[in-house]
Order: C-alpha cells, then structure tokens, then sequence
C-alpha cells in the first residue's frame, strides 16, 4: 500500500513536467520488463542459469533447490514491485 501511494505520488508530480504520454509509454516499458523477469525467474531456463543443467524439476528432485529458490523469489519479488510500481505511475493515478 506505502509502495502504492509513493509511486502515485512521484506519476502526479511528475505528469505536469513530463506529460501524460512519456509516463504511460515509461511504465508500459517497465510492465513488460517486469512481466519477462517474472516470467524468467519461474522457468527452467533460469534456474539452468543457477547451476542445474535438468533445471527446476531436477534440482527439486535432487534435494539442491535451496541455492536456487531464494533467488527465484528475490528476483520475482522485485518483478512484481516493478510491475506495481509501472502501474501506478502509467495507468494507476
């Protein structure tokens, strides 16, 4: 909710000096970036990137998704307050 306000806060100040259209096309942007991290950070692909050539499902399987899952969660943790945070500046106020 804090996280929220602040980034109406930061798209109200803002929209006088840079207008409407620069902060919907700037927090389209980030929407999307935020969306492939998210996407990103739950597939096989990036925990293959972490150390685990089967990916999630072997590492899970093998007992060693301890390395890769604090990771994953930081990372899509940080997708969804990007995510919000676009949102409240572009489509949000």
């Amino acid at each position: 909710g804090t996280f929220k306000l602040l980034m109406t806060l930061v798209a109200v100040a803002k929209v006088d000096g840079w207008g409407r259209r620069p902060l919907l096309l700037g927090g389209v942007g980030g929407m999307v970036a935020a969306l492939v991290a998210l996407g990103a950070a739950q597939s096989d692909w990036f925990a293959a990137m972490l150390g685990s050539p089967g990916g999630a499902a072997d590492m899970a399987a093998a007992g060693e998704a301890v390395g890769a899952a604090p990771v994953a969660a930081w990372v899509s943790a940080a997708a969804l307050l990007l995510y919000v945070g676009c949102y409240q500046i572009s489509f949000g106020p």
